[in-house]
Formats: C-alpha cells, sequence, structure tokens
C-alpha cells in the first residue's frame, strides 16, 4: 500500500549524496561521492554516521554503492576513476579493481553495478556503449 515506514535525515554537512545500499541486516549505506564518504545508519539506531574517513586518494568520484550477497564487503563504482573500489565493512579500504579505458575489461565512465549469487559483476559501461560481465572481482 505504500505506507511510509521511517525516514532518516541526511546527515550534517553532507557534500552530494548519489546512491545507497541496504546491508543484509537492515542497515543503511550512503555514498557522499563530493567528499568520497562512505555514511551508515544502523537498523536500531537510525542516525547517519560517518563509516569511513575521506577516500579521495583511492576514488574520484563514486556514482554507486552496493553490498556482496554476503553481506561483508562494500563495493563502489568509480564513475570518472572507472574502477571498483572495494572496502570493508568496517569501513577500511581493502582495495581497486578495473582501471579507466577502451578496450575489454577496461571501464569507461561506469554508471550502474549488479552482482548475482556466485559474486560475478555486471558493469553498465555508459562511454564504452556496452554492459560488461566479470568474475567475482574479490
Amino acid at each position: 500500500a505504500g505506507k511510509l515506514l521511517n525516514q532518516v535525515p541526511f546527515p550534517k554537512n553532507y557534500g552530494f549524496i548519489t546512491d545507497l545500499a541496504v546491508t543484509l541486516g537492515g542497515d543503511i549505506l550512503l555514498i557522499d561521492s563530493v567528499n568520497s564518504v562512505i555514511y551508515t545508519a544502523k537498523k536500531d539506531k537510525p542516525v547517519f554516521v560517518t563509516l569511513t574517513k575521506s577516500m579521495r586518494d583511492y576514488m574520484n568520484f563514486a556514482s554507486y554503492i552496493s553490498t556482496s550477497s554476503s553481506g561483508g564487503d562494500i563495493y563502489l563504482l568509480d564513475q570518472d576513476g572507472g574502477a571498483i573500489v572495494l572496502v570493508g565493512a568496517d569501513g577500511t579500504f581493502q582495495g581497486r579493481r578495473l582501471s579507466l579505458g577502451w578496450k575489454p575489461g577496461l571501464l569507461y565512465y561506469p554508471t550502474q553495478m549488479c552482482m548475482n549469487k556466485n559474486g560475478d559483476v555486471f558493469i553498465a559501461d555508459r562511454n564504452n556503449s556496452r554492459v560488461q560481465i566479470f568474475e567475482n572481482v574479490k
């Protein structure tokens, strides 16, 4: 019926929220692309707090956030850097996968990412006009 269940105000001093994800446990994750920060709001305490420090050293402009099928890892799609940035559930940087380019296996302004139950990753690669499919990127 579309009944409103709850609402959680954005955190103070946020830059530009581009996407959100929900963990298997029901916690909400927000990506602030301008400040390169992930915020989290726990299911039992719906107030946003920072999960990560600024990740500007690891990415340019994250446009999409997702969690792994197991719920532990966080995946950010770095639109301007053409990569996937991996973050642990505790907010620690775990690495970058893929890179910017036009050849198969490289990304040029990716916009959307989905994973199947095997951990395979499907990426809408906007400026290469294709969907690329990768084995589990972890």
